[in-house]
């Protein structure tokens, strides 16, 4: 494939994943996805196209980056859920898993932009995500006594933080290295350094660098 804007291309490529890492009796067929590849395939394009990373955009090779596949494969689970193509809707999820080593069900509803940095070991629950949401590696997002996060525009997630039950993260945050927030509410404009038991809120005078 020369380049991602090719979807024919993308689809057999998909496909052929599928049924590889899958070999069920049940083999995918292009008429079975056709309709959630264009959608999943235009809703990534959006995305990609307000991430404004160098080296993000270098490599117009969706399948061979694997940020760009990463985000795409999350889009085609969910596209197969909503579709209620349940048992393809799984195969994409656990494939996700395999290559990237990310955990985004997909019931999850990540927003129309967001960005994944090298996410090995992040793992996004049901939270409630807005615009421009970015996590690095060994993430995670999860619930507490049954409560998920709600996670405004602009929320950045350092490696390995955490955050985690009855939170409000507002607008222009950055949960820092390794910071764990739980059943916090966190202003906008903040930096969150620490845990529950050690932490430190700072200003955050600085814009987020991603989109």
């Amino acid at each position: 494939m020369k380049s991602y804007r090719n979807l024919q291309s993308l689809e057999s490529y998909v496909i052929k994943q599928l049924n590889n890492f899958f070999p069920t009796s049940n083999k995918i067929k292009k008429n079975q996805v056709k309709k959630e590849m264009k959608f999943s395939f235009e809703r990534s394009l959006y995305c990609f196209e307000k991430i404004k990373t160098k080296y993000f955009n270098n490599n117009k090779n969706l399948h061979l980056n694997t940020e760009k596949y990463c985000i795409f494969l999350y889009f085609l689970s969910n596209e197969l859920y909503k579709a209620k193509k349940i048992e393809i809707a799984e195969k994409a999820y656990y494939l996700n898993k395999l290559l990237n080593g990310i955990d985004i069900f997909y019931e999850v509803e990540m927003p129309e932009i967001f960005y994944l940095v090298h996410p090995v070991g992040t793992v996004l629950g049901k939270a409630k995500y807005k615009n421009f949401f970015v996590a690095y590696q060994n993430c995670t997002v999860g619930a507490n006594k049954n409560i998920f996060p709600n996670i405004e525009e602009y929320v950045t997630m350092r490696p390995g933080s955490k955050i985690i039950g009855n939170c409000r993260i507002n607008s222009n945050c950055d949960i820092g290295l390794n910071a764990v927030v739980l059943d916090k509410n966190i202003k906008s404009n903040s930096i969150y350094l620490g845990d529950p038991n050690n932490f430190k809120i700072i200003k955050n005078k600085k814009k987020n660098i991603w989109f």
